[in-house]
């Protein structure tokens, strides 16, 4: 399986492309993984609904037919790590191929990104900075892949 990343806009607090880069660095010793950072147009930030459009349709224009889209979402559905762990496992037995998480930028996910994603998750009825949000969903998923080996960095 290859395990996908994508999000609109730059690192605004750059501390913590290393913490992200590590994690994805642990989840290369399961499985293909990558990061793709999409360039957010400037003129863009001055209306909201505009911004939302343009960038569902850049996120878009980046899956492949086979890619099974996760969302990230403040109102999508919550798992906790186990849950999380056996979501990914099913995928891996059920032969996705490649499983794309998409952050979307400051305004939110455009309704077209939300119908074509397959799934809509939520890493917590927390608010996060994008920043944090693409590092927890990046140790989350390295946290999946210890729990499914068996190994002992879980502690649940």
């Amino acid at each position: 399986m290859h395990i996908r990343f994508l999000w609109i806009g730059k690192s605004k607090y750059k501390e913590y492309n290393p913490i992200i880069e590590e994690y994805v660095k642990r989840i290369r010793h399961y499985t293909r993984c990558t990061i793709t950072e999409l360039k957010t147009p400037a003129s863009l930030s001055r209306n909201p609904a505009v911004a939302q459009k343009k960038e569902a349709e850049l996120i878009i224009s980046k899956f492949d037919k086979a890619d099974m889209v996760v969302l990230l979402d403040e109102k999508g559905h919550k798992m906790n790590s186990m849950q999380f762990s056996k979501w990914i496992q099913h995928k891996m037995n059920t032969s996705v191929s490649s499983l794309v998480f998409v952050i979307a930028g400051a305004h939110g996910a455009h309704y077209f990104l939300k119908e074509r994603s397959d799934h809509v998750i939520s890493l917590s009825d927390f608010t996060f900075t994008h920043d944090m949000a693409r590092m927890i969903i990046a140790e989350q998923v390295y946290r999946a892949f210890t729990i499914i080996r068996g190994e002992k960095y879980h502690n649940g």
